[in-house]
């Protein structure tokens, strides 16, 4: 389900408490982003107008991942995982 010419950028990273995961990576240096279901990528994206070393408005991130997934995940849980991945992006660790 992932396009050609993906490279992933961050490691697989479970929302807590679902069998859903995310992982981060690029397309020609934009954003792209895989939703997994265990080990299946069930939904992938790539945001054309968010540059890969440019992530500023996450919320657009949290809301397509909220949108793609089949049940009801708390906002608050995607927003921890996307931006746990924005920073191992960066190369920050807590």
């Amino acid at each position: 389900m992932t396009e050609p010419g993906f490279i992933p950028r961050t490691s697989i990273l479970g929302i807590y408490g679902t069998s859903y995961g995310l992982q981060l990576g690029e397309i020609n240096n934009f954003l792209c982003i895989l939703v997994y279901r265990g080990k299946e990528v069930i939904n992938f994206h790539k945001f054309e107008d968010i540059e890969l070393n440019a992530i500023e408005d996450v919320n657009y991130i949290i809301s397509w991942v909220s949108n793609s997934v089949m049940v009801a995940i708390s906002p608050l849980q995607i927003s921890k995982t996307v931006r746990a991945l924005i920073n191992q992006l960066n190369g920050k660790h807590r």
